[in-house]
């Protein structure tokens, strides 16, 4: 004898037809159960879709209604400062102008726990034209001392001068009532960010009902990061 075992005809039966479609039914079962969770899982965890409203990210974001920008979030607390992010409405009851409660805001990270943030008020002398004058007005800058000068709102961070390229021409700075976004606080600002908190603005600076009323935002509060809008079937990367 050789040591090699002969096996039996009947021990070398090919799977039976029926056996091979159950197994093929459990993979299809199985592969669409592992689809459908991933689906679940990039939805719910991973990032999800959010509507503009109002004007306050003008021009970065548009939320004009019937254009209204749809806004792609990472759902992370990982954020860090010039990110874009949606947060749980600091004024619960707030309603919009149809009487629909504002749950959510969008805004973005200005000072994170830790920094120094500071807006400063530098007044300009002016001896321009009605016409530079009105210009500089629709731009959002206040008039002051008959109109010989105007002020311009500036925010520093950690002690310099931050930039902020995405403001275009809402790019001042005023420091807002807590009642009215439009009513102005004739006096600078600085505070350190507390542990665990983000300051946020919206980069229409003008308009924008942020954290120059309602103080510092908890990042529990904060739901996700943008990284992307589709805007009249356009995709625009965020910065």
């Amino acid at each position: 004898m050789n040591g090699n075992t002969t096996l039996p005809p009947s021990a070398l039966k090919k799977p039976t037809r029926k056996s091979s479609f159950i197994t093929d039914i459990l993979i299809l079962v199985f592969v669409v159960m592992l689809s459908f969770t991933a689906s679940v899982v990039l939805k719910e965890y991973v990032f999800v879709t959010t509507e503009v409203k109002g004007s306050s990210m003008d021009y970065t974001l548009v939320g004009i209604e019937g254009s209204n920008d749809i806004v792609y979030l990472f759902l992370t607390k990982k954020i860090k400062n010039g990110d874009i992010v949606r947060a749980a409405n600091p004024d619960p009851g707030e309603i919009d102008q149809d009487g629909n409660a504002i749950d959510y805001i969008i805004k973005r990270v200005i000072a994170s726990e830790g920094d120094v943030l500071e807006i400063r008020y530098e007044y300009k002398d002016f001896s321009g034209t009605a016409a530079e004058r009105n210009e500089l007005r629709d731009k959002g800058f206040e008039f002051v001392d008959g109109g010989q000068r105007y002020i311009e709102g500036v925010v520093y961070l950690n002690g310099g001068r931050l930039d902020e390229p995405y403001l275009k021409d809402f790019g001042v700075t005023y420091i807002r009532e807590k009642t009215s976004p439009y009513g102005i606080i004739y006096e600078n600002l600085k505070l350190t960010v507390p542990k665990g908190h983000v300051f946020l603005m919206g980069d229409n600076r003008r308009v924008s009902k942020d954290s120059r009323m309602f103080g510092t935002v908890a990042l529990d509060a904060v739901f996700g990061k943008a990284f992307m809008a589709l805007r009249d079937g356009k995709i625009v990367m965020l910065k």
